[in-house]
């Protein structure tokens, strides 16, 4: 089974440009449940990326939330393990600029990798959402 320094790892590889972009506190570890990821600010102005709430009961949805007034291109990636032990599967779940939303349903804990461009400083910022499955009435 992976732990999170090594689905950390694997993130910061397939996500291409994001080991030289990613916050310090991104690379060191992926964020604990329940607290949303936010990033520093780079020079150029205020960026922001969350998911609210970052733990939901398998069914439930979550909103990605980003703000990154300065950028021209933002794109937001999702990466999930199909099965313990497998390499996480990304895919590209928004393109956009500057700020928005956008509702997610994930049925198992999962990465979100915001990639900028376009400002002063190009730059990654992850988030993630805890799935807790329920519990089979007896």
């Amino acid at each position: 089974m992976w732990d999170r320094r090594a689905a950390l790892a694997v993130l910061l590889v397939l996500v291409p440009g994001c080991a030289e972009r990613a916050p310090e506190q991104v690379r060191s570890h992926v964020p604990p449940a329940p607290a949303p990821a936010t990033a520093t600010p780079p020079a150029s102005g205020p960026v922001d990326f969350q998911v609210v709430p970052s733990q939901i009961t398998a069914g439930e949805s979550a909103m990605l939330k980003w703000r990154a007034p300065e950028s021209t291109r933002v794109l937001i990636q999702e990466g999930t393990e199909s099965r313990p032990g497998l390499p996480i599967e990304w895919r590209d779940v928004v393109r956009a600029t500057g700020s928005g939303e956008y509702r997610v349903t994930p049925v198992r804990n999962t990465w979100y990798v915001m990639t900028c461009e376009g400002g002063e400083t190009p730059y990654c910022i992850s988030a993630t959402v805890h799935v807790v499955t329920r519990a089979a009435p007896k």
